[in-house]
């Protein structure tokens, strides 16, 4: 019996101290605190010629009927920023309106006779290259073929990868599509496969969207 009177005795102790400790304060006062993160998403093109830097409008391919492969005399810059947790940056053309089911070779400069065409490859990287990069025509050291809306194998092409350039986490976190850790800008070349082409005049826009995933 005495051991249940301590017991009691010391339970009564605590609830007496932990009501004292909720005890309404005399005075309260509140200080405001706040973190803003906001949704952002930037991307900013320019078109520059290799041979100086300087800035112009359109990539110009210098094809004189001999060349076997022929590269874009210019360069694109591109700024970009975003802050969603998974996002990539994509570059395609978009030459028809509507899938081709039978075909995969629109992501090409088109003739104004649109059985032309003059497929094209693209390869991105991390600063600028003097003179443009390296490239054999044959899809390899990270040259991409670029593919079109209209290519029937379109959809397949960009899941695996064919069109995506950066990979990116948050805004502080990217990667080129070749592995290498990437800040803005990135700057991407173009190179046209000539080895078979038909007299006429050849002309395409190149697309690029940001996308968060």
């Amino acid at each position: 019996m005495k051991q249940y009177i301590r017991n009691g005795a010391i339970l009564s102790f605590l609830v007496f101290v932990l009501a004292g400790a909720s005890l309404a304060a005399d005075v309260s006062r509140n200080v405001p605190a706040r973190l803003s993160f906001p949704l952002q998403t930037s991307l900013d093109i320019s078109v520059h010629n290799i041979s100086d830097d300087s800035l112009t409008d359109t990539l110009v391919f210098s094809y004189t009927g001999t060349e076997t492969l022929v590269l874009a005399s210019q360069y694109v810059r591109i700024e970009f920023a975003s802050t969603f947790a998974n996002w990539k940056i994509v570059t395609y053309t978009a030459n028809l309106a509507t899938t081709d089911t039978l075909h995969q070779y629109w992501g090409s400069l088109i003739g104004t006779d649109t059985n032309n065409h003059i497929p094209m490859q693209w390869k991105a990287t991390t600063d600028s290259v003097s003179g443009g990069p390296q490239w054999d025509g044959t899809g390899t050291d990270f040259w991409m073929w670029y593919k079109d809306l209209g290519d029937s194998d379109y959809v397949q092409a960009s899941a695996d990868g064919y069109t995506t350039f950066v990979y990116g986490n948050g805004i502080a976190s990217a990667t080129l599509y070749s592995g290498v850790p990437e800040v803005t800008p990135t700057y991407l070349y173009v190179g046209a496969v000539t080895s078979s082409v038909n007299p006429d005049e050849y002309s395409t826009a190149i697309r690029f969207d940001l996308l968060h995933l």
